[in-house]
């Protein structure tokens, strides 16, 4: 059976309401005569598992989730979490719902500005600025987004698309991208043309894709500067495609998959439960990357790669001690199989098996032993299982 494709992550779909939505597509920008870099060059994440991405959105239109947010789009297009802001007072930073991502600045408070003739995100020295330069980031201030919120300690982004406005002729702009406390990449733009660009709409516009080309790196933060370079004045923007002929900026999201080979058995471990997972070594095998996540009662594993079949075995060896009953309870799938989420048995042998029609999951062992009791006295059981696997999925105990 074919690999089935889903974006399953646990963690997202805790964030918030799910409602299917598009991402905007991304317009190219007028890109003026730029020279820009970044350290270390061709930077490389390893393999990865696609999560979507985090979209950083400010315009004024009619979009029902508001003119200003960020907002996680999971891979399969579904939206699971949401934070919203707005300006207050004198270009004043304000969340109004969701905890996402914690913008701070410094050289002053965070600036932000709704308007018809721009919206965008900077520092506000002294909280009294005007108009104009309470969104930019200027030479002693620095700007920060920290997506740690949304990440949750097993996610990370690997690249980002960002709407910049920027200004001034001696503009040298620098994106640093952090991964805890620890800078995995810097990237710097400087201006080569009269005042960076035509100062007007999204002709001063930059897509800037961070890291450069098509490198990947894994970061939770990044802090935005901008210095002089050969002139006095500089300014940065981060915006979100509120000018012409432009898009929302875009964090991409993924899960760092561990490298598997065909016949190689991993273990996992986490909440009491115990499995070993090995990438069956059949004629369509390829080496592959996997991310297992483990909980007293689920298990779930995302895998990527090509699209040839593939099979993992799951020796799940034990579950986490659960009262004992008979018969055994049935294990949960997902996705169901045919009729419902009860997991079934593969056909065959043990040593000579095959897949249900129809199914993802099929159950090749189960047996329990005796666990001691709970502190109430309840007698508990330890549930052994053996499952072979087509693409990702989960399964839980009940």
């Amino acid at each position: 059976m074919a690999l089935r494709w889903k974006a399953l992550s646990r963690r997202w779909k805790a964030l918030g309401a799910a409602g299917a939505i598009a991402l905007v597509a991304l317009v190219p920008l007028q890109l003026a005569t730029a020279d820009e870099s970044g350290t270390p060059a061709n930077p490389d994440a390893g393999f990865t598992l696609d999560q979507g991405n985090i979209v950083l959105k400010m315009a004024p239109d009619t979009d029902p989730n508001g003119k200003s947010y960020f907002r996680y789009v999971a891979a399969d297009g579904s939206q699971s979490g949401i934070q919203k802001f707005k300006s207050s007072g004198k270009c004043g930073y304000t969340v109004t719902s969701g905890n996402l991502v914690t913008v701070s600045a410094t050289g002053g408070p965070v600036g932000y500005r709704e308007a018809s003739n721009g919206y965008g995100l900077g520092v506000n020295k002294n909280g009294n600025e005007g108009t104009g330069s309470c969104t930019q980031t200027n030479p002693g201030e620095s700007l920060t987004l920290d997506f740690r919120p949304a990440l949750g300690g097993t996610m990370f982004l690997d690249h980002a698309m960002l709407d910049l406005e920027l200004k001034y002729s001696s503009t040298l702009l620098t994106i640093k991208l952090f991964k805890g406390s620890d800078l995995v990449y810097t990237y710097t733009r400087t201006c080569t043309v009269s005042d960076c660009g035509p100062d007007s709409g999204g002709s001063d516009n930059r897509l800037v894709r961070v890291p450069t080309g098509t490198g990947t790196v894994l970061f939770d933060s990044m802090q935005m500067t901008a210095v002089t370079s050969g002139g006095t004045q500089a300014a940065a923007t981060l915006e979100g495609g509120s000018d012409p002929g432009t898009s929302p900026s875009r964090f991409h999201v993924v899960t760092p998959g561990i490298p598997i080979d065909c016949g190689e058995t991993i273990p996992f471990a986490g909440g009491g439960t115990d499995v070993g997972v090995t990438l069956v070594d059949n004629e369509a095998c390829q080496p592959k990357g996997i991310a297992v996540f483990t909980d007293p009662r689920e298990i779930e594993l995302l895998a990527g790669g090509s699209t040839a079949d593939v099979q993992f075995l799951l020796d799940v060896n034990d579950w986490a001690p659960e009262p004992a009953v008979t018969p055994i309870p049935a294990t949960l799938v997902d996705p169901a199989g045919v009729g419902d989420n009860v997991g079934t048995w593969c056909n065959g042998t043990p040593s000579s098996y095959s897949m249900p029609t129809g199914e993802f999951w099929c159950l090749l062992d189960q047996h329990a032993t005796l666990a001691g009791t709970d502190g109430s006295g309840t007698q508990l059981m330890q549930v052994s299982e053996v499952w072979v696997l087509e693409g990702d999925a989960r399964i839980t105990r009940g």
